[in-house]
């Protein structure tokens, strides 16, 4: 793994992407797709070679990522919400560190790169217009630094919420089945221990969830659980509740 490479999806719905590529109904896979609000879904583990741009040699060398656009249509220009491209970068930065390469876009070296430009630049794959108003600049200005502040060993944004999201599984592993949560100006209903309500709601504000009404049923809680164990595979900087835990 030396590289990362990126394609925007044509589509709004990171479950569409997903549920397309698991169905066999196209032959195309990704290691991860990337939600329009920052969701990142693993497809293809790391380390295993995703079939994404048409070129074995290539995939098999990089990362591939699909990201959802925030709106569709050439005239909207396919753009990229914020909060996808954070999670890209993080991603990227977190690849990059594993596997032991520098994030570069040189004259010489390209270790991050749209799906387009390898048929500009090295005449594999196809023309493409792909990854669309993705900022590939930005995301590798960016990705580049937490790779580096992660080879210094300095604290990664990511791991303190993943710390944070570890507190919020014990405890949401105390919550009833169907119990509600519900936190104004006046107080909280549904709820047994103010203590939980309040710990509950700054977890969430902390990890940048929205702390809107939340009914949490066994299923949920058990996939929160899985999400705070597991907290590589979603961005809890950007995740929000009321729309992993929907079914």
């Amino acid at each position: 793994m030396r590289a990362l490479q990126l394609h925007h999806a044509t589509s709004t719905s990171w479950r569409s992407v997903v549920d397309m590529m698991v169905s066999g109904s196209r032959e195309v896979s990704s290691n991860d797709v990337v939600g329009a609000n920052g969701e990142l879904i693993e497809v293809v583990e790391r380390g295993a070679r995703a079939w994404t741009s048409g070129s074995a040699t290539f995939d098999a060398q990089a990362h591939t990522m699909e990201i959802c656009n925030a709106a569709l249509g050439d005239a909207s220009g396919w753009p990229v919400s914020d909060a996808a491209h954070e999670t890209v970068a993080n991603r990227c930065a977190d690849i990059a560190f594993e596997n032991g390469f520098i994030i570069e876009r040189s004259t010489t070296n390209f270790s991050l790169y749209g799906h387009g430009e390898m048929y500009l630049k090295w005449g594999v794959s196809y023309q493409t217009a792909c990854p669309g108003g993705l900022n590939l600049d930005w995301i590798f200005t960016t990705a580049e630094r937490r790779r580096q502040q992660l080879a210094t060993g300095a604290p990664h944004p990511l791991k303190q919420v993943r710390h944070l999201l570890e507190e919020l599984m014990v405890l949401v592993s105390r919550v009833e089945d169907g119990a509600i949560y519900l936190v104004t100006s006046t107080g909280a209903s549904h709820i047994q221990s103010m203590d939980t309500v309040y710990a509950i709601q700054s977890l969430l504000q902390q990890c940048g969830m929205k702390s809107d009404p939340i009914r949490l049923y066994a299923a949920q809680i058990t996939l929160i659980s899985e999400q705070a164990r597991e907290s590589s595979n979603i961005n809890p900087l950007r995740a929000d509740v009321t729309k992993l835990l929907a079914s």
